[in-house]
């Protein structure tokens, strides 16, 4: 016999170890959220839902999927609610989450998603729609959607709102506002003129590992609680939010829950991209292509263990000083988390759309320490990983899906090396949107790069990266 759904009648039977709020969910959202998916359900509606379950209430969610039906199948029926796991090691807690009020299908009916970011109530839009949700502003987009949604509002003469992007970008702020107005000036030059002048944009930072929830998962919360949880979402209990402080309107509360507001979020930005971000991608080649299934597998071998570490030395050389912020302390969180083996973070999870992260996580410091004459081989080894990736191939023969928005691109630049390692590297040198000319055109750099891709190619992983750290020398 199937087990109940979790929703509005069945949450009074969840078991009373499950931390829950008695805020009133009955009010119109005030907050749109355009991209549902697990990771804003582990971080922004987590901070809502403990928002207003201090009193600062008015800030419930009403989530707009645009390109998956997968978050309307999961709180739909459960009228939003859903449980949020966190584990910590061997130990976890689990919160019901109730901020989502209303879960709208605008994939479906874009006139529902507009109507929600022009009613009245509306103070905030955030997204969540990853890197590459900001290039289309066609019809039905993100771009779009706010854009017609912001036009009704200058119609009937409401004032503007907030936008914030809470994707791993850097200045994502100003690449939400570019969209959105570049969606704007399709409609009406003079709509995009308004959006400029009574709309804000503030870049965020955001941080919160948030592995895929899986059907074993979802079946141990059936058996502990009785009730099937399709929203299940599994996170870590480190959590961070960084919001430049530029808003239009009511701003919530959020700096009670240790959101930090600030005038350079840039700075933040910076050290999350190049020593988490840019060492999980480097752990997700790595380690997948010697054959670990999950991150904390990854972290515990000792030799790439020791890679991080100096991938670690290289990045924080260009990182600015920051009000508040300790490297090493941080360098010690991150292992730890990295090391959390109940998340069960995968490293091909990881490893999704790296020809849109790895311009943003590893390039910059390269060309930093380019400009300052020091050879960066681990952040040049952890780009290897990511060109040797592209061919589908473990060490150990086995072969997998490469899943990139530039995927056929990506193979085809492989293939032209004919097996090569070289001729790869040079072929990739090629792609000006992921190697700046200054890197390309850089003799020592392009050598390096093609000793380390043909040690990955000849010997693998183990033996590249174990040799590597002869050299691995940092100034």
């Amino acid at each position: 016999m199937m087990s109940e759904r979790l929703n509005s009648k069945t949450s009074s039977e969840l078991p009373s170890h499950i931390v829950r709020s008695s805020y009133d969910r009955n009010l119109v959202p005030s907050v749109i959220h355009i991209g549902p998916g697990a990771f804003h359900r582990a971080h922004q509606a987590a901070y809502f839902d403990e928002l207003m379950s201090l009193g600062d209430t008015g800030w419930m969610i009403e989530c707009i999927a645009l390109r998956s039906n997968k978050a309307i199948s999961a709180l739909k029926p459960q009228n939003g609610l859903y449980t949020l796991r966190e584990h910590d090691g061997l130990d976890h807690k689990d919160r019901l989450i109730k901020s989502v009020g209303k879960v709208t299908d605008g994939g479906a009916n874009p006139e529902a998603a507009i109507v929600a970011i022009a009613r009245p109530h509306t103070k905030l839009v955030t997204l969540t729609i990853t890197e590459k949700g900001y290039d289309d502003i066609g019809f039905g987009s993100a771009a779009h959607l706010i854009a017609c949604g912001l036009r009704r509002r200058k119609l009937k003469y409401l004032p503007g709102i907030t936008i914030i992007s809470c994707d791993n970008l850097s200045n994502n702020g100003e690449i939400a506002r570019t969209a959105v107005l570049k969606a704007a000036d399709q409609i009406d030059r003079r709509l995009a003129d308004w959006i400029e002048a009574n709309n804000a944009f503030p870049s965020s930072m955001v941080d919160r590992i948030t592995p895929a929830t899986t059907n074993a998962d979802k079946d141990n919360f059936r058996l502990e609680t009785g009730l099937r949880d399709e929203g299940l979402t599994l996170t870590e209990s480190f959590t961070q939010w960084v919001i430049e402080d530029n808003f239009v309107g009511d701003k919530p509360g959020l700096a009670a829950l240790g959101v930090q507001l600030t005038n350079d979020v840039e700075a933040w930005e910076k050290a999350k991209l190049r020593l988490l971000n840019g060492a999980h991608s480097a752990l997700a080649y790595l380690g997948g292509l010697c054959g670990y299934t999950f991150i904390h597998e990854a972290i515990n071998d000792h030799t790439l263990f020791n890679f991080v570490d100096k991938l670690w030395d290289e990045v924080e050389t260009t990182l600015p000083e920051i009000p508040g912020f300790n490297a090493k302390t941080y360098r010690s969180e991150l292992i730890a988390r990295f090391k959390n083996s109940s998340l069960n973070h995968k490293t091909e999870q990881i490893a999704v759309d790296g020809s849109r992260k790895i311009p943003q996580r590893l390039i910059p410091p390269l060309i930093e320490r380019q400009s300052k004459n020091q050879t960066s081989p681990a952040i040049c080894l952890a780009l290897m990983a990511w060109v040797r990736w592209q061919n589908g191939t473990k060490d150990d023969g086995r072969t997998f899906l490469v899943e990139d928005p530039n995927s056929d691109l990506l193979a085809s630049t492989y293939s032209k090396g004919d097996g090569d390692p070289r001729k790869i590297v040079e072929s990739f040198m090629e792609m000006d949107d992921l190697f700046p000319k200054v890197v390309s055109e850089d003799k020592s750099v392009r050598e390096l790069m093609s000793d380390l891709l043909q040690s990955l190619v000849d010997e693998g992983v183990t033996t590249t990266v174990s040799e590597a750290f002869k050299q691995l020398q940092t100034p």
